[in-house]
C-alpha cells in the first residue's frame, strides 16, 4: 500500500490546490481447492483532488473531485479448523485456514467518481450566495454468486449496478 499527500498555493492569493493518493494490492488470502488459485485478491486506487480559488475579495470558487477503482476476486470459504479445533484459540490469535469452495475465479469491479464546484459569491450589502453543482457516478460489478454452493459452475446469480446524480444547490443568505 502507497499514500500520498500534497497542498499550497500554486499562485500565491489566487489559487491554491491539495492532492491525496493512495494504491494498494493484495495476493489474498484464501486458496481455491478446484483450481488452486489465490481468491480474495484485490487492486485498488482512489484520488482526491480539491482547487480552491479567490479571483477576487467577494468570489471563491471551490472544485473537488475524487476517484475510486477496486478490483477483486471475490470468494466463497469455508473455515478449516485450528489444531485445538476452535477457529481462533483466545489469547493465541492463530489465524484458521481459510480454503475457497466456489468453482472458479469470477473477477468483480467497484468504481466511483464524482465531481463537485462550490461557488460563493459576497454581495456589497452583505448577502451571500452559493451555488453548489456536483456530478457523481457509481458502479459496482460483476459481482457473481454460486448459489448452489458446490463448486460447480451451475447456478449463478450475477449482480451488476450502475447509477448516476446530478444535484444543484442555490442558497441567498442575508446578513443578520
Amino acid at each position: 500500500r502507497v499514500a500520498g499527500f500534497i497542498s499550497g498555493p500554486i499562485s500565491d492569493g489566487l489559487l491554491y490546490g491539495k492532492f491525496a493518493g493512495t494504491w494498494g494490492s493484495s495476493d489474498g488470502y484464501a486458496t481455491n481447492v478446484w483450481n488452486n488459485s489465490q481468491q480474495g485478491t484485490y487492486d485498488f486506487v482512489q484520488a482526491r483532488l480539491q482547487l480552491r480559488a479567490t479571483p477576487t475579495e467577494n468570489l471563491e470558487l471551490l472544485l473537488s473531485a475524487d476517484y475510486y477503482k477496486r478490483e477483486y476476486v471475490p470468494y466463497v470459504l469455508d473455515i478449516t479448523e485450528s489444531e485445538a479445533g476452535l477457529g481462533v484459540i483466545p489469547g493465541d490469535y492463530t489465524v484458521i485456514e481459510y480454503i475457497a469452495v466456489e468453482g472458479g475465479a469470477k473477477d468483480s469491479e467497484t468504481e466511483n467518481s464524482g465531481v463537485s464546484l462550490q461557488v460563493d459569491y459576497a454581495f456589497a450589502g452583505g448577502h451571500e450566495l452559493t451555488s453548489i453543482t456536483a456530478y457523481r457516478e457509481s458502479g459496482y460489478g460483476p459481482n457473481y454468486s454460486d448459489n448452489a454452493r458446490v463448486g460447480l459452475d451451475l447456478f449463478y446469480t450475477l449482480y451488476e449496478s450502475d447509477s448516476s446524480y446530478l444535484s444543484q444547490e442555490l442558497r441567498l443568505a442575508s446578513p443578520v
